[in-house]
């Protein structure tokens, strides 16, 4: 599935960018499934990675939490939002990863 170049430029990407990949990739829908295979793959540091995919896993739980509490029964005004909440996600997590590429530059 891999040949021998990807693997070794997976492994020196997460050697350096794991932490923000596994981050922000718990952030995003369809990422956040399927961000731990890369990350066991370069043999990401093990705290490393649970601390960055609890933070990240964390505000996506709270997020989902806070729109049951405050808007309640209404199934079609969570959606709603929820589908707002996951653009300004990625828009907020592609700012970030800018930033963090820049200043890494």
């Amino acid at each position: 599935m891999f040949n021998e170049d990807n693997l070794q430029r997976m492994e020196d990407f997460f050697a350096r960018h794991g932490h923000i990949s596994t981050f922000t990739g718990r952030l995003i829908p369809m990422v956040r499934q399927y961000i731990s295979i890369p990350a066991g793959l370069a043999r990401m540091n093990l705290s490393v990675f649970c601390l960055y995919t609890s933070l990240g896993a964390g505000i996506w739980v709270i997020i989902l939490t806070v729109l049951g509490y405050y808007i309640g029964e209404n199934e079609m005004l969570i959606k709603e939002y929820l589908h707002q909440i996951i653009i300004a996600l990625i828009i907020i997590c592609s700012i970030g990863i800018s930033i963090y590429w820049y200043r890494q530059r």
